[in-house]
């Protein structure tokens, strides 16, 4: 990625989100309406959606964006940003959800998680230095 360019970037973001039913007794249904959005610094770098799924266990969803715009003052902070060595984005992600336990469903909850993910470079090979993840339900 050339942060010194006039013209715009366009990163490719990779997100991951790894949900692992380790329950015998509980399915999982994954609803619509599902929303993923990455920052940076209150910028809304890109968003996304986990599709609708049924999860038993260890189910693995792979999210992918790409051609993510980012221009002016944005540019500037994000070269600042690399020559420190870090970046720190932030993750938000709601998704709908009912549980099956034996044979009754419940009614739809809303998992949200939120997570700063602190990367040490803004390249493919970019690792993960730093997580703080947290999450909940919204009844």
């Amino acid at each position: 990625m050339n942060l010194t360019s006039q013209s715009l970037i366009s990163p490719k973001f990779d997100v991951s989100v790894s949900a692992d039913n380790g329950n015998r007794k509980i399915e999982i249904y994954y609803n619509n309406d599902s929303t993923v959005e990455l920052f940076y610094k209150n910028v809304n770098l890109c968003n996304g959606a986990i599709p609708t799924f049924y999860q038993l266990s260890n189910n693995v969803t792979v999210l992918k964006r790409n051609r993510v715009m980012v221009a002016g003052s944005n540019r500037k902070a994000l070269l600042n940003a690399v020559k420190k060595q870090s970046l720190s984005l932030t993750l938000k992600l709601r998704a709908p959800m009912k549980f099956k336990i034996v044979i009754v469903k419940t009614s739809t909850f809303n998992v949200k998680v939120h997570c700063v993910v602190t990367v040490a470079e803004l390249t493919e090979k970019a690792k993960i230095v730093n997580r703080d993840c947290s999450y909940g339900l919204d009844i």
